[in-house]
Parts: C-alpha cells; structure tokens; sequence
C-alpha cells in the first residue's frame, strides 16, 4: 500500500512546491510544479493532506516531556495510595497531568489531551474534596497511566 503525505504549512495556497513523502521507507521527493505533484500521487492509495508541517524535534520534545510526567504521576500516585491525606502528591499529579495535556494539545494528540483532561477533572475534585482518594481512585489514577 502507497501512502502518500502531502505536507505544506500553506497548502492551497502553494501546491507546487509542496513536499511529497512515502510514509514507511520516508522518501523525500520535492515537487517542482503541479503535473509533478500529479504524477507522484497518481498510483497513490491513501493521501494525507497536513496543513501544518509536525516539527521531528518538537515531537522528541514532547516524548521526552511525556515520560518524565508520566514518571511524575505513577511514583504520585503511589504516595497517595500509602497517605490519601498527601495534598502536595496530589497536587503533583494534577500538575503533571496538566502538563501531559498541554503538550499532547501542542503536537495535536487531541484524543490524548481529551484524555488528559477527563483525568484532570478527576484530579480537580480529588483537590478540592469533593471525592476522596480511595483504593477504586487509585486504581483508575494507575489505569489512566497504562
């Protein structure tokens, strides 16, 4: 199967530049004008058309960003399993939390970030008492980081 992603940040607006790339062996292939474009995506059986170019390194800021919070939250969540009365772990954990979503927001991870932000609605009324950590809280808390 040829997939093909169509990547420029103003797409539409300057199609014949654009680059075209293989997704699996990430050949690179600058089109020089619009029948070139054409003609590469021709045998194609999946197109991708991104608007905006994901930036490699952001990307491994982001992974790297992601498992030290994720880091962050487990070793957390831990501490309120022993001491449900710990307000700094929790605040820890919705910190993390929090910050997991802006990131995975940034790089367009929206289902992640959706999920982030249920998780954080738990962690926002676990902060303001309106539920108690318990051993079900804890449980999902360690589900929610699988």
């Amino acid at each position: 199967m040829k997939i093909v992603e169509l990547d420029r940040e103003t797409l539409g607006y300057d199609i014949d530049t654009s680059v075209l790339k293989t997704i699996g062996d990430f050949e690179e292939h600058e089109a020089a004008d619009l029948e070139t474009t054409r003609e590469y995506i021709k045998d194609a059986d999946v197109i991708i058309f991104n608007k905006t170019r994901m930036n490699e390194e952001l990307l491994k800021d982001f992974f790297s960003e992601a498992e030290q919070q994720v880091e962050t939250l487990e070793s957390n969540i831990l501490v309120i399993e022993n001491d449900p009365s710990n307000h700094d772990a929790i605040d820890e954990i919705f910190r993390a939390a929090h910050t997991l979503k802006g990131g995975s927001a940034t790089v367009e991870m929206n289902e992640l970030a959706t999920f982030c932000h249920d998780v954080e609605d738990l962690l926002d009324a676990l902060r303001s008492g309106l539920v108690v950590v318990s051993e079900p809280i804890v449980d999902v808390l360690l589900s929610s980081i699988d």
